[in-house]
């Protein structure tokens, strides 16, 4: 799969604006398509995006996921995913989550993503909670696909130094109702 799903568009992000945004970050697409809204008619605040290679894409949503928005007023960060629009998504499996608290406001998606999974192979996603200034909250959420990996790294993972400049804190994450 080489398309992402960006998300918290405003009504001026069209297509040539998206694409510009991932080309200064330094990441080439193939095409943006901004969804609009059927009752509407105006865009509906999301959009895919397609590159050359799962590769790429792959790369676009480690790199840039939370990251600003190049030429925004006032500051948007990055909402990507995997796009799953018109096709049959396979069951995910079970996900084992554990909240992470004490981040610094440097800390990003994929900073705390790759501190985790440099250590737990299982480590899927990891998520820094921002408010609506686009400013972290200073906790997030690191999501794993197997529960031995999650136990060990609320061990292993509880103090522990290198992901921003304060040690962090570990707990088990409390599904939303």
């Amino acid at each position: 799969m080489s398309t992402l799903w960006m998300g918290d568009l405003d009504s001026y992000m069209d297509e040539q604006f998206v694409r510009a945004a991932f080309a200064s970050a330094g990441h080439a697409v193939i095409s943006v398509k901004i969804i609009i809204n059927k009752i509407t008619g105006g865009p509906a605040g999301y959009c895919f995006v397609d590159f050359p290679s799962s590769k790429n894409a792959e790369n676009a949503l480690n790199t840039l996921n939370g990251v600003p928005v190049p030429g925004t007023n006032p500051a948007k960060r990055f909402k990507l995913n995997w796009a799953s629009y018109g096709k049959e998504t396979q069951p995910q499996g079970p996900e084992f989550s554990i909240f992470v608290g004490d981040l610094t406001p440097d800390v990003d998606d994929s900073t705390l993503l790759n501190f985790f999974r440099d250590r737990y192979p299982s480590c899927k996603a990891a998520k820094v909670v921002i408010d609506s200034s686009g400013m972290s909250r200073g906790y997030g959420f690191v999501r794993f696909s197997t529960e031995n990996e999650q136990k060990r790294s609320m061990i292993e993972m509880q103090g522990a130094r290198g992901c921003g400049s304060k040690a962090v804190r570990v707990s088990v994450a409390t599904p939303k109702k």
